[in-house]
């Protein structure tokens, strides 16, 4: 008795995509600036019939003619996260930087994604920044258990800080927040 086979599979669908150390996914002037050479990029992908899939990422220097690099992540589980590290020597401090993904399962393939953008940033900051906060005075006991405070950081003259990190009791900081423009400032609350 003769009979088919039909195997049908889904067009893979990529989801949020980041980087570590963690930025936003945009490009232009806006693009964020990596305190790395060496990126951890991610991608998470779905997969409507369930299937795994195979999740490619590329990178290349913002307006650049050639690839720099790929790498291809094998049998991720529909609702997971891919990711890979971009090798010692692809990037170079300064530069501007544009990565995608794209992912295969089967014969389907999505389309390719919108490009992130970064700067590579790994020069420290030429002063620390500074703190303030009205609620709790640097050098004086203040305030008490319990009771919330507004702390502005600034930039202390260097011109290029994007973010500030920030923590109660962890040494090294943990929490990030924005500078309000390129050598800004920034209040958390």
């Amino acid at each position: 008795v003769p009979y088919a086979v039909v195997n049908y599979t889904s067009t893979p669908v990529i989801g949020t995509r980041s980087t570590a150390p963690q930025s936003a996914c945009t490009t232009g002037s806006g693009r964020p600036f990596l305190s790395t050479k060496t990126p951890k990029l991610s991608a998470s992908v779905t997969q409507a019939d369930g299937s795994a899939s195979t999740v490619n990422f590329e990178w290349w220097a913002v307006g650049g003619s050639a690839r720099i690099g790929t790498a291809a992540v094998a049998s991720v589980a529909s609702g997971a996260t891919a990711s890979t590290t971009v090798p010692t020597g692809a990037f170079t401090e300064g530069g501007n930087y544009e990565w995608r993904v794209d992912a295969a399962s089967g014969t389907a393939t999505s389309a390719w994604s919108s490009y992130c953008e970064f700067t590579v940033d790994t020069t420290a900051p030429s002063a620390a920044p500074t703190a303030a906060s009205t609620q709790y005075p640097t050098g004086s006991w203040s305030g008490s258990a319990g009771t919330a405070g507004t702390f502005t950081f600034g930039a202390s003259g260097v011109s290029d800080v994007a973010s500030y990190l920030y923590g109660l009791d962890t040494n090294p900081p943990s929490t990030s927040v924005s500078a309000s423009a390129l050598g800004g400032g920034a209040t958390v609350s």
